[in-house]
């Protein structure tokens, strides 16, 4: 009787430790995906700001691109490092619920395997 306790205990421990992992996962990646979200916003808000440039600048016959513009494209540019960096640390806290839940991943790519697989089926790395 009390082995039968036991493997409840730990049954409801596993799916207590589950619950934890998936809800900072959650938590984590909507935290992630709304800085990602207002990243994006003010990406698009700068590319309309950078065709206002260019429009006017073609309207009054300039060829060259004018110390707005560049700013712009500067401005652009880190923004798309920035939404990048989020996307990598989204990528992360992914594969860390992943890691913490015991899924088996390929060494290679980190996709998800099946225990019984020889071969990654994404990256076709030996699986071990």
């Amino acid at each position: 009787m009390v082995e039968f306790f036991d493997k409840v205990k730990e049954s409801i421990d596993k799916g207590v430790n589950v619950v934890g992992v998936r809800s900072k996962e959650a938590l984590e990646s909507a935290k992630l995906n709304a800085v990602i979200g207002s990243l994006s916003g003010k990406k698009k808000d700068a590319l309309e700001e950078l065709g206002s440039i260019v429009y006017t600048a073609s309207q009054h016959n300039q060829t060259a691109m004018t110390e707005e513009g560049t700013a712009k494209l500067g401005e652009i540019a880190d923004l798309d490092a920035q939404i990048s960096a989020k996307q990598a640390e989204l990528k992360k806290v992914h594969l860390d619920a992943k890691i913490q839940l015991g899924i088996p991943l390929c060494g290679g790519c980190h996709e998800v395997v099946d225990e019984d697989d020889a071969f990654c089926h994404k990256c076709g790395k030996k699986v071990e």
